[in-house]
């Protein structure tokens, strides 16, 4: 039987210092009874722990999922101002992923792997925002490129319904921040003076009131943004009622342009993808999982790490091999997480 056992050191950490400090466990590995030798053994619980690190860094070092959702979608599904509110969408999930990126990085992290910086990527999406996309629908809605007129019609409508009632909703929150606003009363302090002179009232800052006024700035601006929204879809609509549809040869122009702009998305969600997971690596998560003492297939190897180990006593993450004094030797090491 093959045995793998935990014993974690974060309660005798918490109650020796204060300071904070990774989880740390002691990974033990049984192999009586495996066939393996020692050496195998160890070969083996390192490969493990190197296989873990690669788990832990995938799963917790970047939203992979976010590249996922962002390349699956096949534009060729949708009618041609779906398929660009779509793309819209998408770089606009990119942009927000990447900002929040380049706002955490404080190192000015440039990637091995790509060559690039947060700041270099988020240039690269607002680049397509602001040149091809903007192009594209430009000429999608200039041409009135549709595959079906009344199906648009009705997305059209139903866009225009759906975003009015969520700027009616944002309203309402708006006018409940601002009332919350005018009602609020700050604390204050009174310093009473000398005969000569009148006393004057201090009015302290107050936290609460302060994220009063970043929810009312919000409200305004999703209002506001809303508010354009809607205007925009009007204007589709108008224009979709009094305007002939495109010929073929536009279509096809459109549907070029339509992979283009596709092609271009994905290859930067890659980068992105290919950056996040490099920093994550070597710089966000790069002390977040070590293996403090490998497993040894050599019994000697094993106690002159242990004395190296005893002379380094001051160093806070140092983990000592113990040595079990059974028959069968018991492979022992350290990893924090």
């Amino acid at each position: 039987m093959i045995v793998f056992s935990l014993i974690s050191f974060s309660t005798i950490s918490q109650k020796s210092d204060t300071s904070y400090y990774p989880t740390r466990f002691e990974v033990e590995f049984s192999y009586a009874g495996t066939g393996l030798t020692r050496a195998q053994a160890a070969e083996l619980l390192n490969a493990l722990l190197n296989d873990y690190k690669i788990y832990f860094v995938g799963k917790y070092g970047y939203n992979e999922a976010l590249g996922t959702a962002l390349t699956s979608v096949d534009y060729g599904n949708y009618d041609y101002p779906e398929a660009v509110d779509v793309m819209n969408s998408s770089l606009d999930s990119l942009e927000v992923y990447v900002r929040n990126l380049a706002q955490n990085d404080t190192t000015r992290f440039r990637s091995t792997e790509t060559g690039y910086t947060f700041a270099d990527l988020q240039e690269a999406v607002k680049s397509l925002q602001d040149v091809d996309y903007d192009s594209l629908t430009a000429y999608i809605i200039g041409k009135n490129i549709t595959k079906d007129k009344d199906k648009l019609t009705t997305y059209y409508q139903y866009r225009i319904d759906t975003l009015t009632r969520s700027m009616n909703a944002a309203k309402e929150q708006l006018a409940s921040v601002t009332e919350s606003i005018e009602n609020y009363k700050k604390d204050s302090t009174v310093i009473l003076a000398g005969a000569d002179s009148q006393a004057t009232t201090l009015t302290q800052p107050s936290e609460a009131y302060d994220k009063l006024i970043d929810q009312k700035l919000t409200c305004q601006e999703n209002v506001s943004t809303l508010q354009q929204k809607i205007n925009a879809y009007n204007e589709r609509l108008k224009a979709l009622k009094s305007k002939s549809t495109a010929s073929d040869a536009e279509k096809e122009r459109a549907d070029q342009q339509l992979q283009e702009l596709s092609d271009k998305i994905n290859s930067t969600i890659e980068l992105v993808n290919k950056t996040a997971d490099d920093y994550f690596e070597t710089v966000s998560y790069a002390n977040a999982y070590n293996v403090l003492v490998p497993a040894s297939g050599s019994t000697s190897s094993v106690i002159s790490t242990a004395i190296s180990a005893m002379m380094c006593e001051e160093t806070s993450l140092i983990a000592l091999p113990i040595m079990s004094m059974a028959a069968v030797a018991v492979t022992l090491t350290y990893l924090s997480i």
